[in-house]
């Protein structure tokens, strides 16, 4: 359900949900795994791709990771583990080029105070 939804606010222009619908599929895939204080360590100890996501609001990286989680959800259904890492891992591989695209468009943000 999760997944649907991201493709339909994409469909829609829609974008401003896209943070939310993103984050609630991360809970719900954490929580179905037994592991939401892993996400909550996670979210209280690390620079956030989900926020870094918010700042830089770009479809066609909300598609890509609209994408992913699809491969995730079919990889899981066919119980296959290898596919579901993958997925996964090409939605963390983000981190890095989003983080340095959020740095060109607010240099301020990253500033030390």
């Amino acid at each position: 359900e999760c997944v649907s939804r991201q493709y339909e606010a994409l469909r829609s222009g829609a974008t401003l949900q896209l943070p939310r619908l993103f984050a609630e599929f991360t809970q719900a895939l954490y929580a179905l795994a037994g592991r939401t204080p892993v996400l909550d360590a996670l979210r209280y100890t690390s620079t956030d791709l989900y926020r870094m996501l918010r700042m830089i609001e770009e479809p066609r990286i909300w598609r890509y990771l609209t994408d992913r989680h699809a491969d995730l959800v079919a990889a899981l259904a066919l119980h296959d583990h290898e596919a579901a890492v993958k997925a996964v891992d090409d939605v963390y591989d983000l981190f890095r080029p989003v983080m340095e695209l959020c740095k060109n468009r607010h240099p301020g943000f990253f500033e030390e105070m």
